[in-house]
């Protein structure tokens, strides 16, 4: 069991370094979230790297910070590999240079009930209390899966009914079926899990890069 650092990285190297020794946690592992387009930063992982030698592990992972959900699904899958592990995971926003790598980072945070910190300055460093997620019940889990088996989406309820072994031929069981995945559809997609819209007369859904995200998380 180990404490494992996200750690986006800009151009203010200083600060990072600074955060991790206030850190209430100890580093011993982190992941530095990189800029695919920003060769700025570059400079910065190598006085990270010089500066941390021997001390920790620390693996490079480069996104495409103006894809938000992309990046968010990235750190995600990081955050939910290492607590599978059993290692406690921190983010650490000490540095972070873009509003949608942050959105990213809080995203990915709080779909995983991970801490957040960051350094306001060179001697004072703040917890961010985020808002836990909340639970979506397992039907409504079963149906983001099953939506994701069939390839991310289904071209309409009555397709849903049958891939999750209900039937149509039957009226009274095909009415129940119906409301109920109806009920469950309308709360999924409040929570931009899922999207819907007509097709012809038939309501298509398609599962949202969120609720690829969240079913990730939860369903493994």
């Amino acid at each position: 069991m180990i404490y494992v650092h996200i750690v986006p990285v800009g151009e203010n190297w200083k600060i990072i370094l600074d955060s991790m020794k206030m850190y209430e946690k100890p580093v011993q592992k982190a992941y530095f979230i990189l800029s695919e387009e920003d060769k700025s930063v570059r400079k910065s992982v190598e006085f990270l790297e010089i500066a941390l030698e021997d001390s920790i592990k620390i693996e490079k992972v480069y996104v495409n910070e103006k894809d938000l959900y992309s990046t968010a699904l990235k750190i995600l899958e990081i955050i939910v590999q290492e607590k599978r592990a059993g290692n406690y995971v921190y983010v650490n926003l000490s540095d972070v240079t873009t509003k949608e790598l942050c959105l990213a980072c809080l995203l990915s945070a709080q779909i995983s009930k991970s801490n957040v910190y960051m350094a306001i300055s060179p001697n004072k460093i703040v917890d961010i209390p985020l808002p836990l997620p909340k639970p979506i019940g397992d039907d409504k889990i079963r149906i983001l899966k099953t939506i994701h088996e069939n390839g991310g989406e289904v071209e309409s309820i009555d397709q849903l009914i049958e891939l999750m072994g209900g039937t149509i031929d039957d009226e009274k069981t095909y009415l129940a079926w119906r409301a109920k995945l109806s009920y469950h559809l309308k709360s999924l997609e409040k929570l931009n899990l899922v999207k819907t819209f007509k097709n012809g007369r038939f309501l298509h859904v398609q599962l949202t890069p969120w609720g690829k995200a969240y079913l990730y998380l939860y369903s493994k």
